[in-house]
């Protein structure tokens, strides 16, 4: 059974985060969300109760190594968002400072 991707604005805000953290849109939000869950959906049915030879086990590994590095992508952007969002905040208050 195929579960939808809820919209952002039918979430409730206390469960949402700041996107362009992370996303420049909310479509390439979608776009990642709909890859991670395509292959999650593909392993559970190339795999599921066939994990009972070395090449499916390796054929399977292989697609969690790929899960784990669309994760990991996602986790550097995420930091290299938050990084230069603090930066820019640091450098508004030195030149706040500075026109005092």
């Amino acid at each position: 059974m195929k579960q939808e991707l809820k919209l952002r604005k039918d979430i409730p805000e206390e469960l949402t985060w700041n996107l362009s953290l992370i996303y420049a849109t909310e479509e390439a939000m979608y776009q990642d969300a709909e890859k991670v869950k395509s292959l999650c959906d593909r392993m559970v049915h190339e795999y599921k109760g066939k994990l009972d030879t070395p090449r499916t086990i390796d054929a399977c590994l292989d697609n969690l190594r790929e899960l784990e590095r669309l994760i990991q992508e996602n986790s550097a952007l995420e930091q290299a968002m938050a990084d230069a969002q603090a930066a820019n905040q640091a450098k508004s208050r030195f030149l706040s400072n500075m026109s005092h």
